[in-house]
């Protein structure tokens, strides 16, 4: 099969697709947004222009579309399954192809980010400029220890409400713009692993720099680590294993084991690899030093 003729039918599997369902597509997509009460034209025709796109193969032009309308492109939901044209990019594009999506929503990312924190280092600044003035006034005063202890604290409180403000941000223009779920709960790491597309995986998590994706899990309770198991992906379930407990600040092994199971049957990477018979793939278990019950 040829990857541009293939469609992304999930879970964990793909068909073909005759060219001739793209009006059925359009169809579908348009009764979808008229019962969620969308009625903006253009996001309609961007979302069926993105559509043809994938469903065609025509990758270059999805990129030219991405680096036009960027986090409205990022966003559209180009079928019934929710998916954006990332899902399916990750799963069936050309490395090529599916590499140039990503770097373009970098670039969009870095410009946002760097905007972010632009506009707080200037909050940040005003901060200081405040605290040296109140520490000047005080500086004479018999109470002045008491009174620098209070400022030093207001100061850091004020730092620990902007960057947590800076932090949430970030992490929304990461949801809306690469994190994105379809209606199954996947984002593009969960598709691309199901794909087996591993270099495409490591492009997703160097590119954003980000454990968030690891742990995020779908509908079925399966996280981007678990699929890793579920296929028996041994070197990329080790690095993001690594990367997810290294990039962790919460050394609670209870806190985070959520990632390495299966929620809403409670099977683990470890039932996955017996069931699966990963015989002899013994890395699941000499990686942790808790057991995951």
């Amino acid at each position: 099969m040829i990857r541009s003729t293939l469609f992304q039918c999930y879970h964990y599997s793909t068909y073909r697709l005759p060219l001739s369902i793209y009006r059925m597509i359009r169809s579908e997509i348009t009764v979808e947004r008229e019962k969620m009460g969308d009625t903006d034209k253009e996001d309609d025709s961007l979302a069926i222009e993105l559509s043809r796109n994938t469903m065609t193969g025509q990758w270059k032009k999805v990129v030219k579309m991405y680096e036009r309308h960027k986090i409205e492109a990022f966003s559209a939901r180009i079928n019934t399954s929710g998916d954006t044209a990332l899902h399916v990019a990750v799963s069936i594009a050309p490395d090529k192809e599916a590499q140039q999506l990503v770097r373009v929503i970098k670039d969009c990312y870095d410009g946002e980010v760097e905007k972010i924190n632009d506009r707080y280092a200037t909050e940040l600044q005003k901060i200081e400029d405040r605290y040296v003035e109140e520490v000047e006034k005080i500086k004479d005063k018999a109470e002045y220890e008491e009174f620098l202890k209070y400022l030093q604290k207001k100061r850091n409180d004020d730092h620990n409400v902007y960057d947590k403000k800076a932090e949430k941000e970030i992490t929304d223009i990461l949801e809306s713009a690469v994190w994105i779920k379809n209606n199954e709960g996947n984002t593009p790491l969960h598709v691309a692993l199901s794909a087996q597309r591993i270099s495409i995986c490591f492009l997703l998590i160097r590119s954003f720099n980000s454990i968030q994706p690891l742990g995020m899990q779908n509908n079925r309770g399966e996280s981007p680590l678990f699929l890793a198991a579920f296929h028996g992906l041994k070197n990329i379930f080790l690095c993001l294993h690594v990367f997810f407990l290294l990039g962790n600040s919460n050394t609670d092994f209870k806190s985070i084991d959520p990632a390495y199971l299966r929620c809403t049957d409670g099977e683990t990477v470890l039932h996955c690899a017996i069931r699966l018979e990963y015989f002899g793939e013994h890395f699941f278990l000499t990686f942790f030093a808790s057991p995951i019950k």
